[in-house]
């Protein structure tokens, strides 16, 4: 993009990039860039992007500068048509760190926290001192920015401290706990004893694990509602409730307290499953639920059980669909069929090994 116009405008020298690199004055919300850069001729590459990001709803336009948010950095950063000219805004190269996180209060206590202990080096678990606006850090070794994932986590923190103040309480606390301790695992974080024994799940989506098998000739589907990081027992209160419940308290083996919440629209299919008898499907309702899991847990389930994860778990239970051909054998000397060859080919994502019958005749 703007890269080949900076080329054309400075030669190919990289000096030339230098001249619009590091113009941007870091916020707590973001990366801004000041109107008042267009009266320098030679940041007009800089300028012109600015204006590209505006069209593209990349950066908003405040009275007096460009704003790039944190967020919209980081989009930013993932679309490949912007590569080459990413390096115009002149942003610190990524450096990884490790956010060790501790707690204090109970999830029951208004005064319940979660605070970031100390940062470690990823490579060596070295504690470093670090100062921070946004997502830029600052180190003896210079300027940096956070990975996405770290910057999730503390936005995630930020919000948390920012519900406290509107609404503190217990469903405050176990809300923003669940959000924080998912996106701490994703970034790698370190808990501390105590987080590590507070869990609280808020599942967001749902795979729904299937089982076959055959009785009396009938086909069977088993199904199993499963999410990330549930407790082992869940399932158990999940069909020892008459009703599928707002939120579950799960006692681990270990003796730690998992808190499970359910959302409106999670429970919706949690109702569905639970609606079925013995959570199993048979005959032409097990081909009804294979070929369109929807018809029996709402039309509108797809946001909290998408498409694709009902195809994998039907290639995970090893049911498929196929694609069959048949092929005649003809005997050698009377040039009559001697059999027939059906082929079964599964239709999968994953390479699948085929089926063949041969079906001669009864003698």
């Amino acid at each position: 993009m703007l890269k080949r116009l900076l080329s054309k405008f400075k030669g190919n020298d990289s000096s030339s990039e230098k001249l619009v690199r590091h113009r941007y004055q870091v916020e707590e919300s973001g990366l801004s860039f000041l109107f008042n850069l267009a009266d320098e001729d030679a940041l007009w590459p800089l300028v012109a992007y600015m204006e590209q990001l505006a069209e593209e709803e990349y950066v908003v336009e405040l009275p007096d500068r460009w704003l790039l948010s944190w967020d919209e950095l980081y989009r930013l950063a993932t679309d490949e048509e912007h590569q080459t000219s990413l390096p115009l805004l002149g942003i610190p190269e990524v450096k990884p760190l490790k956010i060790c996180l501790a707690g204090s209060g109970s999830l029951s206590d208004a005064e319940f926290s979660v605070y970031i202990r100390d940062w470690k080096e990823n490579a060596n678990d070295r504690v470093v001192q670090i100062e921070r606006t946004g997502a830029i850090f600052r180190t003896p070794e210079g300027q940096f920015l956070q990975t996405k994932e770290n910057w999730q986590l503390l936005s995630a923190l930020q919000h948390f401290r920012d519900e406290q103040r509107r609404s503190a309480g217990e469903n405050t606390n176990q809300l923003g706990w669940a959000k924080i301790r998912r996106l701490a695992k994703k970034a790698q974080a370190e808990l501390d004893h105590y987080l590590t024994k507070t869990i609280v799940v808020k599942p967001e989506s749902l795979r729904l694990k299937l089982r076959k098998a055959t009785i009396h000739n009938t086909p069977v589907i088993e199904i199993e509602p499963a999410f990330d990081d549930q407790p082992a027992q869940w399932l158990n209160s999940f069909d020892n409730n008459k009703l599928v419940q707002d939120q579950y308290r799960v006692l681990g083996e270990d003796g730690s307290l998992s808190h499970v919440i359910i959302s409106p629209e999670v429970k919706e299919v949690l109702s569905s499953v639970h609606s079925i008898t013995g959570r199993r499907v048979a005959g032409d309702d097990a081909i009804s639920f294979i070929r369109n899991p929807y018809t029996f847990i709402g039309e509108d389930a797809a946001r909290v059980v998408p498409p694709e994860q009902h195809e994998e778990a039907l290639q995970d239970a090893h049911i498929f669909f196929h694609r069959f051909s048949v092929t005649p054998v003809l005997d050698d000397e009377t040039k009559r069929i001697a059999s027939v060859s059906l082929v079964l080919a599964p239709i999968a994502a994953r390479p699948q090994p085929a089926i063949t019958f041969s079906l001669t005749k009864a003698h």
